[in-house]
């Protein structure tokens, strides 16, 4: 093994959240106490966001120079996909001895989705087993990619002269952030809301401890609330965005320090008409997610909800969701396990202060190497 190989097997590979509104790159030295040793964000131009073509052409040119901004360490690296690009489904397939379930899952998906089974990238996580009919079957989370987006972002990163070794959807990513807020051996296991509210979605997970359950994307984000805005202001979407980030209470100033990975949500300033209406459509997605996780599991409830992702420094909008869904609220803050050097340079990330919108790229770093 030469050199540079035993370096770069002490530190994860470089993390990268491909999100809708930015990137994200994030590498670690794993371990009982954690280092951060690099961190770069770059925000997407407006008018590159839905455009995917030329969103990736744009990134062609960018990763290499964050990549020398942040001195990131090998050329291993491991991405989420974004959730456009992935089917996330809640499926109930045979259980029994010699049927491959992801196979299942895949003829399940061309039939009902209109999807090649050979074109298509699939994982399932198993959730719990049910009984219909006198028949017990097997609830399954799949998430299902098409190869051509997979390459895509192969393909990006090999430009970039980066080995792709690992894959995974933002949710799996999102989870993985906070392994370590378990609840101790004694004490009743913690069934976790998370809801990472982005630029154009919101990405649900529900957890028992460790074990995800649930997990569903919303088409609700920032960007219905920019739109919302820029239409009573009569003025343009990226206009309405700079005021509303202007005008938000950032989290640190309303909220309580840091614990386990998390601050508690105070309550805000009385909210505007657009914050509370997009407020009141998220938390009734969320209420059918709890209604269908409650269908699975009767004996066991929500005991808390995590706020993720960069609206969720939308402190007015999470107290809003907590209060319909009359749970109790923490801003996740994935980056407070991770020690790091004084003299370390994060352009595009402000250290000391809570970074909700991280927790894709923070789980990335732990999740399996599996290509």
């Amino acid at each position: 093994m030469g050199f540079s190989s035993m370096f770069s097997a002490q530190n994860s590979p470089i993390a990268i959240d491909f999100g809708s509104s930015s990137v994200k790159l994030l590498q670690i030295a794993p371990g009982d106490s954690p280092m951060l040793l690099a961190a770069v964000g770059l925000r997407v131009p407006d008018e590159l966001r839905s455009d995917r073509d030329r969103r990736l052409e744009y990134l062609e040119k960018q990763l290499p120079r964050m990549l020398r901004k942040g001195g990131f360490r090998g050329r291993r690296a491991i991405c989420s996909i974004p959730s456009a690009d992935t089917v996330i489904q809640h499926m109930q397939i045979t259980s029994a001895d010699g049927i491959d379930q992801e196979e299942t899952v895949k003829m399940q998906l061309s039939g009902q989705r209109g999807m090649s089974p050979e074109g298509m990238v699939v994982r399932t996580y198993h959730v719990t087993e049910v009984h219909r009919d006198g028949e017990k079957l097997l609830e399954v989370i799949c998430f299902a990619i098409s190869r051509e987006a997979v390459m895509r972002y192969v393909d990006l990163l090999r430009k970039c002269k980066l080995e792709t070794v690992g894959v995974h959807s933002e949710i799996i990513g999102m989870v993985r952030a906070f392994d370590q807020m378990q609840s101790p051996p004694d004490e009743p296991m913690a069934c976790t809301l998370y809801v990472d509210m982005g630029c154009t979605s919101t990405n649900v997970a529900i957890t028992h401890g460790a074990q995800m359950v649930f997990a569903r994307c919303i088409q609700i984000g920032g960007q219905q609330l920019d739109e919302r805005l820029a239409k009573r202001m009569g003025c343009d979407v990226a206009t309405a965005r700079a005021q509303r980030i202007s005008e938000q209470v950032l989290a640190g100033s309303t909220a309580a320090e840091p614990a386990g990975g998390a601050v508690g949500v105070a309550a805000p300033e009385a909210p505007d008409a657009e914050t509370v209406e997009i407020g009141h459509s998220i938390a009734e997605e969320l209420s059918m997610c709890l209604r269908y996780h409650q269908s699975l599991f009767r004996d066991q409830s929500i005991t808390r909800i995590v706020f993720l992702g960069g609206e969720a420094r939308n402190i007015t909008l999470c107290q809003n969701i907590a209060r319909e869904l009359q749970l109790p609220a923490q801003l996740g803050d994935p980056l407070t396990r991770f020690g790091h050097k004084r003299s370390l340079r994060t352009p595009g990330l402000a250290l000391g202060q809570p970074q909700p919108g991280w927790a894709v790229v923070c789980g990335l770093c732990s999740a399996p190497t599996d290509l």
